[in-house]
C-alpha cells in the first residue's frame, strides 16, 4: 500500500470513531422559550381605620381650682386627678404628633409597594402577551 492510502485507511476509521454517533443525532431539538413570570403577590385589605373617643382636657389653676372640683364632683361623682406638668404635655404631644408621623410615612410606603406590584404585574403580562403575539 502506498503511505497515502496507509493515511487514508488510518483516519477513516479514526475519523468515526472520534465523531461516534453524532452524525446520527436522533435527539430531539430543544427550544428555549423566554417567558417573564412576575410575583404572584395577593394585596391585602387595608385594616378598619382607628376610631378614637373624645378627651377632655381641662386646665386646672389656683384660681380655677375651688369652681373645678365642684363642677366635676357635680358631673361625674368622685374627685380624681391626674397631673400633668406643661412640660411632659408639651412631651406627650411632640410624641403624638412622631407617631402621626410614621403611620403616614407608613401608608406611603404601602401604596408605594402596592402601585409597584400592579404595574409589574400589568408589565409581565403585557410582555406574555407580546411574546404569544410574536409565536
Amino acid at each position: 500500500m502506498t503511505k497515502s492510502k496507509l493515511t487514508l485507511a488510518l483516519l477513516l476509521p479514526a475519523t468515526l470513531l472520534i465523531s461516534g454517533c453524532s452524525t446520527f443525532n436522533t435527539e430531539p431539538r430543544i427550544q428555549t422559550v423566554t417567558e417573564y413570570v412576575g410575583p404572584n403577590i395577593v394585596l391585602q385589605p387595608r385594616p378598619k381605620p382607628v376610631v378614637m373617643g373624645d378627651v377632655k382636657f381641662e386646665v386646672v389653676t389656683e384660681e380655677n381650682l375651688e369652681q373645678f372640683i365642684e363642677d366635676f364632683r357635680r358631673d361625674y361623682g368622685e374627685v380624681v386627678f391626674i397631673a400633668m406638668p406643661v412640660r411632659d404635655y408639651e412631651r406627650l404631644s411632640i410624641n403624638i404628633q412622631d407617631i402621626r408621623r410614621f403611620i403616614n410615612q407608613q401608608s406611603q410606603l404601602l401604596v408605594y409597594y402596592e402601585t409597584a406590584i400592579s404595574e409589574a404585574s400589568e408589565t409581565t403580562a403585557d410582555k406574555n402577551n407580546l411574546q404569544n403575539n410574536e409565536e
